[in-house]
């Protein structure tokens, strides 16, 4: 843990829940044949547990993992604190949303075959399970959700590089009514125009297959980039 962490070269608060976390599997999956062996292996959990169990109360460690894309929700064992932190998140997003408002503003690699230690293995594992699960969309979510439900990114992508990718497009929020609110995603839009929001509304419907199902459409854009 400690080689983990010393070869950032800049370390981040993001990476403290995930490699206890690791960390601590790594532990439980000793197995031990002697007494002594399983004396040092419970000691050494419960001082996991002592030291790193109440991480995940501390909004700034939580609120860190849970923005890095590498990580998001994965290594978070309290549902409690998570869904703290979740709300927590929303209202300082609403904040900034009002406050604008008012202003006018996939893949790790392949395992290798040799049996080494890899602090990381847990984490592997849970994103692979993250990225073949289909995507649960809620009935109406927000920009957190939308973020939080996408594919984890891989361990060795630079945090800050994929968060510049992220603010270098634009996307828009499709949602369906009929009997309650259904999500579709948020894809990405080429520009704000009317012409390019249209289009990627309609290939949305269509990868969903309900176009026929459609009676109406409400673009909530600026008069001026209508038909554009």
């Amino acid at each position: 843990m400690t080689t983990q962490i010393s070869s950032e070269k800049y370390a981040t608060l993001s990476l403290v829940i995930p490699i206890a976390h690791c960390g601590r599997q790594q532990i439980m999956k000793v197995i031990c044949n002697t007494t002594t062996g399983n004396k040092l292996k419970t000691n050494l959990l419960a001082q996991f547990d002592r030291r790193f169990g109440g991480m995940e109360q501390s909004f700034l460690l939580a609120a860190s993992t849970l923005l890095d894309p590498r990580f998001k929700r994965i290594h978070f064992q309290d549902a409690l604190a998570l869904a703290s932190v979740m709300k927590n998140i929303r209202r300082e997003m609403a904040t900034i949303g009002h406050a604008n408002e008012s202003q006018d503003s996939v893949s790790d690699g392949s395992v290798s075959s040799e049996v080494e230690f890899d602090l990381w293995a847990h984490h592997k594992s849970l994103a692979h399970k993250r990225r073949k699960k289909e995507a649960e969309y809620t009935d109406v979510q927000d920009e957190l959700s939308f973020f939080l439900n996408s594919p984890v990114l891989e361990l060795k992508r630079n945090v800050i590089d994929a968060w510049e990718e992220m603010r270098s497009f634009e996307r828009i929020g499709v949602l369906v009514s009929y009997n309650g609110s259904k999500f579709l995603g948020a894809p990405k839009v080429e520009s704000l125009t009317g012409i390019d929001i249209a289009e990627t509304v309609f290939d949305r419907l269509v990868e969903w297959n309900i176009v026929d199902q459609v009676n109406g459409l409400s673009y909530d854009n600026t008069a001026a980039n209508t038909g554009n």
